[in-house]
């Protein structure tokens, strides 16, 4: 049986970019979500300009984990900082407030996986932590 490359096989370039809400200088591709036939998880690839960010916010019923691709970031989750580099990742318990800031001259590439499929509206604006 031939697999269909458009569901379980991808090149980067296979998927549309866009700009998500509460983010400066950020794309990112949704690589997997329910447009594949994903249920219970969904993936994306953010790429982050220098010193840009994403304002603190939640997502409500929904946990979120990066994996740091490359270069670093400064991040806040519930009111504990971590500068996270490549090789390290960091979790975002559901329902908890958290921002991330590029801190260096390059580009950041995350990888993030929400559970469940994560939604374009559904993130809830919050003051810094």
């Amino acid at each position: 049986m031939k697999l269909k490359r458009d569901r379980l096989f991808y090149r980067e370039d296979d998927f549309t970019r866009y700009q998500p809400a509460g983010h400066t200088g950020t794309v990112n591709r949704r690589i997997v979500g329910p447009e594949q036939g994903s249920k219970h998880f969904e993936v994306e690839l953010g790429i982050i300009k220098p010193r840009q960010s994403v304002s603190c916010h939640f997502l409500p019923r929904i946990d979120e984990f990066c994996d740091m691709l490359h270069d670093t970031s400064n991040v806040i989750i519930g009111g504990e900082t971590c500068e996270v580099g490549p090789d390290e990742g960091c979790f975002f318990v559901v329902d908890t407030p958290h921002d991330f800031t590029a801190t260096r001259t390059e580009s950041v590439c995350v990888l993030d996986v929400y559970g469940p499929p994560y939604h374009e509206g559904v993130r809830v604006e919050v003051e810094s932590v």
